[in-house]
């Protein structure tokens, strides 16, 4: 079984509109025009870096245990003002290697896909990798005064 997530951008009238209506979601995500990023199987293990690091909004978009399921989706809605503080938070060069610090093989067994302890740095750099892409998912969407749905599974 993988279990990845993806964020997609959309605005606050779409997010409204996925409330409401299963089928406008399914619209948005199967629309391969949108904007997003995907963090393939490094999500719940950027969640605990976000969380450890004290990183609320980034760990809150990932908590797999806020998600909601709307259809046949598990999702977390991003609203603008709270990617523009991930945004700012992931404002940063050093930013990955600040949440590098908080990389705990140890405490991190069972949190998915339980490859830390195995492969030690290297997992970790792996993590580190998803942060460019976030931060550039994260300034663009904030351009456009957008938010994102994240789709967890």
């Amino acid at each position: 079984m993988s279990v990845t997530a993806s964020l997609t951008e959309l605005t606050t009238a779409e997010i409204d509109a996925c409330h409401a209506d299963p089928a406008v979601l399914t619209a948005i995500l199967t629309d391969r025009t949108r904007v997003s990023c995907g963090l393939d199987k490094a999500w719940a293990g950027l969640w605990f870096l976000f969380a450890a690091g004290d990183y609320p909004f980034e760990a809150a978009m990932l908590d797999v245990q806020r998600t909601v399921q709307i259809g046949p989706y598990r999702v977390n809605f991003v609203h603008p003002g709270a990617l523009d503080r991930i945004a700012d938070n992931l404002d940063s060069d050093v930013r990955a290697a600040h949440l590098g610090q908080f990389y705990d093989p140890t405490a991190m067994q069972g949190v998915y896909p339980d490859i830390w302890v195995r492969d030690g740095e290297a997992a970790r750099d792996y993590l580190l990798s998803f942060i460019p892409a976030l931060r550039t998912f994260a300034f663009a969407a904030t351009d456009r005064k957008a938010g994102a749905v994240v789709v967890i599974g």
